[in-house]
């Protein structure tokens, strides 16, 4: 777990604070990368297995709450190519991006990485 720990606080929260990867994040497949990234951490930590992004954000819509739920659905919905985005423009698309990933990296953070560590 400590190798998760690491990773959350390092390559996880630069998207949140260098300027080269938060603009990753106006694109479709940053926002995947991202969202459904740092979400099978946030699995990881709660259930102490590994899983696909896919079956995280599944799993993330379930345990997270609703606030996120429209942001985890826009990275599912890029990564199975379906349905059109659920946002107007990229730009917040990104912002609520940034949003999100402090708050998973806070979450964990704060309820699961010192646990059995």
């Amino acid at each position: 777990m400590a190798a998760t720990r690491e990773n959350l606080n390092t390559y996880w929260a630069r998207f949140t604070q260098e300027p080269t990867r938060m603009a990753w994040l106006l694109s479709d497949y940053g926002v995947q990368w991202v969202v459904l990234g740092v979400l099978r951490q946030f699995y990881t930590f709660k259930e102490q297995d590994i899983t696909s992004k896919t079956c995280a954000g599944e799993y993330a819509v379930e345990h997270l709450p609703e606030r996120w739920h429209r942001m985890i659905q826009e990275a599912l919905n890029i990564r199975n190519q379906t349905n059109s985005s659920l946002y107007r423009l990229r730009i917040i698309r990104a912002v609520e991006a940034v949003r999100f990933l402090k708050f998973v990296i806070h979450f964990c953070n704060t309820n699961f990485v010192y646990r059995n560590v």
